[in-house]
């Protein structure tokens, strides 16, 4: 069915955007935790380093290192060495390795070339974490404005498929409530629109509107016959009707389309009172379902929508 399908593709589609929407705020907090980790791992790590060989130099401001202090400053100058991640790190490890000798022995211009290629080492990778830092926050905004863009998205689309459902769901069905309304309330001439609508909802209001013009014709073919016999004839006409039936020894009865009785002598009068729905039963037996009768009642259609009842057993 094409509203149910509708109905469907409209749900499934918002369904799609929310899980959209939700794995990109997954993929953004993950690509960001990845860019703190990696501040901590690479650059604090050699910043730890800076500052061990630092405090090993500071331990003895003048004279030769002794083994603890020489002890910790190699320790560190390899793991600064190991975790070489900037390509300007390069030429300040090497420039640490050269002076380390003099340094340990106490040379004061080893010591203070060591000090200003440490505090290199530091801005290196200072200015490495602000770099870092200034990516996850760009890669943060984008993906926070991607996540709202994709929610703008459902809203819009949310937003037009309720539309698109009052336009050709609500409003045919409203109409068909509408016109069946003012059909009750007397108004024959009203007919239901099938424009835009649903396949399903433009079958349903064709056959309504079917329904109505059957009816009205009905309707228009009984007030026809009614007039030819009772308003349009003279009265002594209606008079000699009467006679002819009174003169018929079993009940007889005429009818119009409506089942209401045009004429009848006194015996087909009692007969239809005795007779439970009358209407109904001459009804059916005149479209040919002669079992909805009592027996010794026969019904014969004549011209103009009028219907005779003959009641043999009476």
């Amino acid at each position: 069915m094409r509203a149910a399908f509708e109905i469907r593709a409209a749900v499934l589609a918002l369904l799609a955007l929310q899980v959209i929407t939700a794995l990109g705020a997954v993929v953004l907090l993950a690509r960001t935790g990845p860019a703190v980790e990696r501040i901590l791992a690479e650059n604090d790590y050699s910043l730890a380093a800076a500052e061990a060989m630092a405090r090993a130099i500071a331990s003895r401001a003048d004279g030769p290192m002794g083994p603890d202090e020489r002890e910790a400053y190699d320790a560190a100058l390899e793991r600064a060495r190991e975790n070489i991640t900037e390509a300007a790190e390069h030429p300040v490890i090497i420039a640490l390795s050269r002076h380390r000798d003099g340094l340990v022995a106490g040379d004061a211009a080893a010591r203070d070339a060591s000090l200003d290629a440490l505090r290199g080492l530091s801005a290196i990778n200072r200015a490495s974490m602000r770099e870092q830092d200034l990516r996850a926050k760009q890669l943060a905004t984008g993906g926070a404005w991607a996540v709202v863009v994709l929610a703008g998205l459902a809203l819009f689309l949310a937003v037009l498929q309720v539309r698109r459902a009052n336009r050709r769901l609500v409003a045919p069905i409203e109409s068909l409530y509408a016109v069946s309304r003012a059909v009750q309330a007397g108004n024959d001439l009203r007919r239901c629109s099938t424009v835009d609508m649903p396949v399903e909802l433009a079958a349903v209001a064709t056959t309504l509107n079917d329904l109505l013009d059957a009816r009205a014709s009905r309707e228009a073919m009984g007030r026809r016959a009614g007039a030819r016999l009772s308003a349009s004839g003279p009265p002594p006409d209606r008079m000699a009707l009467l006679a002819v039936l009174d003169a018929v020894e079993h009940g007889v009865a005429v009818l119009d389309a409506f089942g209401a009785v045009v004429a009848a002598n006194q015996a087909g009068l009692d007969a239809l009172g005795a007779l439970d729905r009358p209407t109904a039963k001459l009804a059916e037996a005149a479209e040919g379902d002669a079992d909805a009768l009592p027996a010794g009642v026969r019904v014969t259609t004549l011209r103009d929508a009028f219907v005779r009842v003959d009641f043999q057993s009476t």
